[in-house]
């Protein structure tokens, strides 16, 4: 059963990532985010072993979740993934890509004059 869960994840991510993003401007207003969520270490082994994306941030949402970056530096694949209080155990993807490029803040924090 464990596989069969972890086999349909890596399919959906696949498909999640091949389809896109959804139009901008009022078309996107429109468009419904559905997350697809699957128990937690399901979803953590699913992008740690298909995808290689290992947690590389984390932050704490307005409603106490938590939503973690996973990337794979070496592919540039990245994951958002909600865990949320009011599901407890389950992980939702928020959104996979590609394309991964870090930014330099202290860099930024210079150049806006916020350097320290």
């Amino acid at each position: 059963m464990a596989m069969r869960v972890v086999a349909f994840l890596a399919a959906a991510v696949t498909a999640a990532f091949l389809i896109g993003i959804p139009p901008a401007g009022a078309q996107a207003q429109q468009y419904r985010l559905e997350m697809m969520c699957a128990p937690a270490d399901q979803v953590e082994r699913v992008f740690s072993q298909t995808r290689g994306e290992l947690p590389a941030g984390r932050g704490i949402t307005d409603k106490a979740g938590a939503v973690v970056l996973r990337v794979n530096p070496d592919t540039a694949s990245w994951a958002a993934i909600l865990y949320d209080p009011q599901a407890p155990g389950l992980g939702c993807i928020l959104a996979v890509g590609g394309d991964w490029q870090p930014l330099d803040i202290e860099a930024q924090r210079d150049r806006l004059g916020e350097g320290s």
